[in-house]
């Protein structure tokens, strides 16, 4: 059964192996922000999923669909850990198992 994880700065989304299904930015972040989700218990290692804002705009409100097949999820092997960058941070639910 999924599950769902709501961020607002770096930290551990869960250990060891399972899937993210979909990633919500539910509130924007400004053109500095930026999130970087890794397959690791820290920040480094194998990146699952990135997003930020650029020089012409914020990061959007959004919704990311990471199932390659509406059902199996993106698999992490050995965590799953987001990082949070910039001034004004996005706030993101992550849909995992």
């Amino acid at each position: 059964m999924a599950k769902s994880a709501s961020l607002t700065a770096s930290g551990i989304v869960k250990t060891g192996t399972g899937n993210i299904y979909k990633i919500n930015i539910t509130k924007p972040g400004d053109a500095t922000a930026s999130v970087t989700i890794y397959d690791n218990t820290s920040g480094s290692g194998t990146v699952i999923f990135q997003a930020s804002g650029s020089a012409s705009g914020a990061m959007l409100a959004n919704s990311y669909d990471l199932s390659s097949d509406g059902t199996q999820g993106t698999i992490f092997v050995n965590g799953c850990y987001a990082v949070f960058a910039g001034s004004t941070l996005p706030i993101l639910n992550v849909i995992y198992d």
